[in-house]
C-alpha cells in the first residue's frame, strides 16, 4: 500500500514538473482528440447507409433463402410471385414467396444481419482512421517542438 502511494506521488510529481511547452502539448493533444472523436462519431458509417450488395443475400442461411423470392424464380417473374415486399432501412426491397411470416422474418433478420457486421467495420476503419489522424499530428508537434528546443538549447551556449 505504501509503494503505490510512494508510486502515485512521483508519478503526481512528474507531471506537475512538465514545463510549459508540455502542458500546452498535452492541452492541444486533448482538444485535437475531442474535436476527431466528435468528427468520427458523426461521420461513422451507419446501417442505414449502406447500399445493398449481393454478399448480403449470401449470408441468408440456405433454408431461408428458399423463401425469398429473387433466389427462386427470374427478376421477371418474381414481382408476380412476390407475396410480401419488405423494404429494408438501407433502401434494398427483399422480395418475400412465403406465407409463413416466421421464414420471412428470418430472411430479412439475416439480410440486416450482414449489413451491420458490414458498418460494424466500417466503423471499425473509421476510429482507425481517426486514431491516425489525431495521433500523427501530437506526435509530429511534439517531435517538432523537441527539434526547434534542441535547435534554440545549441544557441544558447554561445
Amino acid at each position: 500500500m505504501l509503494q503505490l502511494a510512494a508510486v502515485r506521488f512521483t508519478l503526481g510529481l512528474s507531471f506537475m514538473r512538465m514545463n510549459g511547452w508540455y502542458r500546452l502539448w498535452v492541452v492541444a493533444a486533448i482538444i485535437w482528440f475531442c474535436l476527431i472523436s466528435i468528427g468520427a462519431w458523426y461521420l461513422r458509417p451507419k446501417p442505414e447507409s449502406i447500399s445493398h450488395r449481393k454478399e448480403f443475400l449470401a449470408a441468408v442461411s440456405p433454408t431461408s433463402a428458399m423463401h425469398q423470392c429473387s433466389w427462386t424464380t427470374a427478376q421477371q417473374d418474381c414481382e408476380k410471385e412476390a407475396k410480401v415486399v419488405v423494404q429494408m432501412p438501407n433502401g434494398y426491397n427483399v422480395l418475400l414467396a412465403v406465407d409463413d411470416k416466421e421464414n420471412g422474418l428470418s430472411v430479412v433478420r439475416s439480410y440486416w444481419r450482414a449489413v451491420q457486421n458490414e458498418a460494424w467495420k466500417q466503423q471499425k476503419q473509421t476510429a482507425l482512421c481517426a486514431l491516425g489522424i489525431w495521433l500523427i499530428p501530437s506526435i509530429a508537434a511534439l517531435l517538432v517542438g523537441h527539434g526547434v528546443a534542441w535547435v534554440r538549447r545549441g544557441f544558447q551556449g554561445r
